[in-house]
């Protein structure tokens, strides 16, 4: 059985839009969805997904929060993250997250946008 990928965002239409384009891509099988960074966390403990695509900028628990507390649970230290974020400014929080994803995603997205990076995070975490 196929390991699913994780969205954690806290937008709901941007998390369901971004599974509904997910759930058309070939690679893709069972896609979770959670709108906060601790029930995404806890979504990760439970089903080791194959991939997560997390927003950077979420209230509860943002994204740097749950990359720090996700690498420090040995079982999910290799998932590859895509960032997601609508936000071009430098800063030492989004440099560090940049730093433990595998591909970043720049709302708003495009389907061709979401499969590349797709394609790139699975091709390299089988490689």
């Amino acid at each position: 059985m196929a390991r699913p990928i994780l969205i954690v965002d806290d937008d709901s239409f941007v998390g369901q839009t971004l599974q509904d384009l997910l759930l058309f891509h070939e690679s893709a099988g069972d896609v979770l969805l959670a709108t906060n960074g601790a029930r995404g966390l806890s979504l990760a403990m439970e089903n080791s997904p194959a991939a997560i695509f997390v927003d950077y900028n979420m209230p509860v628990m943002d994204g740097l929060s749950f990359v720090r507390e996700l690498r420090n649970a040995p079982q999910l230290t290799d998932v590859p993250l895509v960032m997601m974020t609508a936000d071009d400014r430098q800063s030492a929080n989004l440099d560090e997250m940049r730093s433990h994803c595998k591909g970043i995603l720049r709302k708003p997205f495009t389907f061709e946008e979401v499969c590349n990076v797709l394609d790139t995070v699975l091709t390299t975490a089988t490689a």
